[in-house]
């Protein structure tokens, strides 16, 4: 009989960070484009000239924070035991990070093309 030894508590974390924290972070991201992009028509705390570059900075800020998840993701698909959901979840949080990173880019597109009001 073999006995499994289970996983250690920060390579679990690890595994389950990589998988959730893309979809976290994007839609952390949607609505703070989204309030931004209302403020400046709405409010006028901000010209509609200057939401775009703060768009770009926190495109570039999600798209970071994605990429260190993808590479939470891969390690854990590369390390994972071969019976357990270790290998499931990195191959999850690796589809799911690069899903979110086409999607934060098309959001940015979409920032990009279209003005403000």
């Amino acid at each position: 009989m073999r006995l499994l030894s289970p996983l250690a508590p920060t390579n679990r974390r690890r595994q389950w960070l990589g998988f959730i924290a893309s979809p976290v972070v994007w839609t952390v991201y949607f609505v703070t484009v989204y309030v931004l992009d209302e403020a400046a028509c709405k409010l006028t705390l901000l010209a509609p000239t200057a939401v775009f570059p703060i768009t770009s900075l926190l495109t570039l800020l999600t798209l970071g924070i994605i990429a260190y998840a993808g590479a939470l993701a891969y390690r854990a698909w590369r390390e994972g035991d071969d019976e357990g959901s270790g290998r499931f979840l990195g191959w999850a949080g690796l589809l799911l990070c690069a899903l979110f990173a086409l999607v934060t880019v098309a959001t940015w597109g979409a920032a990009w093309v279209l003005m403000p009001c």
